[in-house]
């Protein structure tokens, strides 16, 4: 999956962003990390360990450098994946 963003703020030094699948609270799966640049926009390429159509939103969280893989609770985008 491919996976294109704008518009968000720059990673500072000790965080960066995670790219979730996620149908609730409790029901997430992480595709991986990026950083954005000081442009703001960001491209990401990651492999879907699991079918889309499984859950319902694409999120985007500012994770902190401090070793816990959960998800922040800070949500930056989120998006539906239904194609329709």
């Amino acid at each position: 999956m491919r996976v294109q963003v704008s518009g968000l703020a720059p990673s500072p030094a000790g965080e960066f962003y995670e790219l979730w699948l996620m149908d609730g609270p409790t029901r997430l799966v992480s595709l991986g990390s990026f950083r954005v640049p000081s442009s703001g926009a960001a491209e990401v390429a990651v492999p879907l360990p699991v079918p889309l159509r499984d859950f319902a939103f694409i999120d985007v969280s500012v994770e902190r450098e401090d070793g816990d893989p959960a998800h922040s609770g800070e949500s930056v985008l989120r998006g539906s994946t239904s194609l329709t």
